[in-house]
């Protein structure tokens, strides 16, 4: 397998992983928040988790892809770098939409 191409232009929202991935109140996202804040990632910094889906996308391999008529989407496993340093092994799903380069981040939960 191969890195995700286009991973080194990567796009991950802040505001994304606030609301939803760290998001007690999420209906879908607060059980993802309970998980990722076992490790040190807060809801009042999302940048640090941001960074740390980032490089996750950089440096492993992606492990499935799957193309549709609005582009591929590629399931990334691997260990997230953590604050806490125990650093969780985590899916993580892109999407390089047809016409795009830059990979988007779309969603992240426990492998």
């Amino acid at each position: 397998m191969a890195t995700v191409p286009g991973c080194d232009m990567a796009i991950v929202e802040p505001a994304k992983v606030a609301g939803y991935l760290l998001s007690n109140s999420h209906p879908i996202g607060r059980g993802k928040a309970h998980f990722f804040t076992q490790f040190g990632f807060r809801q009042n910094a999302p940048v640090v988790l941001a960074r740390a889906l980032l490089d996750h996308v950089r440096i492993h391999n992606f492990a499935d892809v799957q193309v549709s008529a609005y582009g591929a989407k590629y399931r990334v496993d691997g260990y997230l770098a953590s604050p806490d340093r125990r650093n969780p092994r985590v899916s993580t799903v892109w999407m390089i939409r047809n016409g795009e380069n830059a990979p988007r981040f779309i969603t992240a939960f426990p492998c």
